[in-house]
């Protein structure tokens, strides 16, 4: 259905806010695919994730954008704490009902302008510049990003790997906390990575 043809007497600030969303999402600027994650790549993050969780010792895992939380509430009993972040209210309260019995938090937040203090494992399911702005708040992090199908433009983390899962690709980020130190004589400065 076109904007055009939408006509709900709802008020013309929220036809406007409408049409305006309908604009973005035609030209790209959504940062959700609004696709739950599932299927043989959704066994595999799952599978991955655990995995990562559990080789690094139950540490903090954290989903920006995490819907309904049908990712985060598998991997969650493999975590310390889970933190999941979610733009629609709606959406968040189903995720709290599917993580409410792990030691876990949904906050209902922009991605964008959310930083976490702490991440070791994330999961997100986003367009490309989502996924930018995910590793940029998490650049003084150590911190492993799995992402679905969608690829980091134009970012060079330490290292990048990729799992082809039939027609679809996972993606793996590490970032990591760079600490600028004294190199030694006084001379230039040398990179430190925890």
């Amino acid at each position: 259905m076109k904007n055009s043809e939408w006509s709900l007497d709802i008020g013309s600030e929220i036809n406007l806010l409408s049409q305006a969303f309908a604009f973005l999402e035609e030209k790209g600027g959504s940062l959700s695919p609004y696709v739950a994650t599932w299927g043989d790549a959704g066994r595999v993050v799952v599978a991955l994730l655990t995995a990562l969780l559990k080789r690094r010792g139950k540490l903090v895992y954290y989903e920006p954008g995490c819907g309904e939380a049908k990712v985060a509430g598998r991997v969650a009993e493999d975590a310390s704490y889970t933190l999941c972040i979610e733009l629609d209210e709606s959406l968040a309260e189903k995720a709290w009902s599917t993580v409410k019995d792990h030691a876990a938090d949904v906050v209902v937040a922009d991605l964008a302008y959310f930083e976490p203090r702490r991440a070791d494992v994330v999961y997100t399911y986003l367009l490309p510049k989502a996924i930018q702005i995910v590793i940029n708040n998490l650049s003084n992090q150590n911190a492993i990003i799995v992402s679905l199908d969608y690829p980091s433009p134009g970012y060079a983390p330490l290292e990048v790997a990729r799992i082809k899962v039939g027609e679809r690709e996972i993606y793996i980020y590490y970032t990591f906390s760079v600490k600028a130190k004294p190199a030694a004589g006084g001379g230039q400065q040398g990179l430190e990575t925890p």
